[in-house]
Order: structure tokens, then sequence, then C-alpha cells
């Protein structure tokens, strides 16, 4: 019953976005995170990876950048 319900409202497997390939930069891999906000914009978001000796450093960040698309918000990450 509550998968049924979960599937009507879109928040079953399938509403999942599919996963964002990760961008390279200067030995970083950043990979867009955009989430729709309570507003209805998608956040700014996203991790900075980097590969080390002692293994990969991560950081994750929000930003107060908000754009109607999730593509905008990606382009812009």
């Amino acid at each position: 019953m509550f998968s049924k319900l979960k599937s009507a409202l879109g928040l079953g497997a399938s509403a999942q976005a599919p996963a964002i390939p990760p961008v390279e930069y200067n030995g970083y891999r950043i990979l867009p995170a955009p989430y729709r906000n309570s507003t209805g914009s998608f956040q700014t978001a996203g991790v900075i990876e980097k590969d080390t000796p002692e293994g990969v450093k991560r950081h994750d960040f929000v930003r107060a950048d908000t754009y109607e698309s999730q593509e905008d918000a990606i382009s812009f990450t």
C-alpha cells in the first residue's frame, strides 16, 4: 500500500534523478548535487573530492544560489 502511495507522489526510486557525472578540475572532482528547496527552486550543492596519499578528501557544500531548473544549477556547480 505504501509503495503505491510513494509512487503516486513521485517518491519512489523512479523519481530519483539520474546520476550526474563528476567534473574534473585541477586535480579535484566536483560532483554536482542540486536539490529542490522549499520554494521549488534548485539549491546549488555538491561535493568536492581529491585523491591524496592519505585517501580521498571530501568536502560537501551548499551555496545560497538558487535556479529555476536543475540543469542551470548543475551548470553553475
